[in-house]
């Protein structure tokens, strides 16, 4: 389910309240994370147009006004923007020339938020850690915005099956601030073993990401 200002232009463009869950997942179900899609009873799947082609941007703050107050521009369900350094900041899918992608905005409060995420992606692979594919791209007005791949697509556009550490380890969405890290790690160590891969290895890599 979408978050934050995802969130409230999804509880506007339905004219529900934030608790109607079953009306919000349908709002917002046709592209999910991973490889689930939520319609309504008797209605294939659809497909959902990017909000945006790369190769020609055009204007990223008109297009962020936009999803930050309706679903008709890109009624997705992407999570993960919380009360935070980046509250204001919105996202937006796109088709890249890559694979399926995501579009993250800077806010006017923080207008070099892309520049920061590209530095430390950058940083984080220089130091051996896996990243997904990204760059910056620039508007027809010079704001800039960040292009990350997608973890959950092929570049085929093939959904990808996901599962976070509180599904791995059995706990409820709403523990995923309180679950301890040496918690998270065993779990999805162990399950790595399940599938017949090396727990040691995968302990190490979990560590060396956190």
């Amino acid at each position: 389910m979408p978050e934050g200002v995802r969130l409230d232009a999804a509880v506007a463009s339905t004219k529900t309240s934030v608790d109607d869950h079953f009306t919000l997942l349908l709002a917002v179900g046709a592209d999910m994370i991973g490889n689930v899609s939520v319609t309504p009873t008797g209605t294939a799947p659809t497909t959902i147009e990017p909000a945006v082609d790369p190769e020609r941007p055009g204007d990223f703050e008109a297009l962020a006004v936009s999803v930050g107050e309706s679903l008709e521009v890109d009624p997705i369900a992407l999570p993960g923007v919380q009360p935070k350094v980046s509250a204001s900041r919105l996202t937006a899918a796109v088709r890249a020339p890559t694979g399926p992608a995501i579009l993250k905005f800077s806010s006017a409060r923080f207008p070099r938020l892309a520049q920061n995420e590209d530095f430390f992606l950058r940083t984080a692979r220089a130091c051996g850690l896996r990243t997904p594919a990204h760059e910056l791209i620039v508007d027809d007005d010079g704001r800039t915005a960040l292009l990350v791949g997608r973890f959950d697509r092929q570049p085929d556009g093939r959904l990808i099956a996901q599962e976070d550490a509180c599904q791995v380890a059995g706990a409820y969405p709403a523990s995923k601030y309180r679950l301890k890290t040496e918690t998270a790690i065993a779990a999805l160590a162990a399950a790595c073993a399940d599938g017949g891969g090396s727990a040691t290895a995968a302990t190490l890599e979990l560590l060396q990401t956190v």
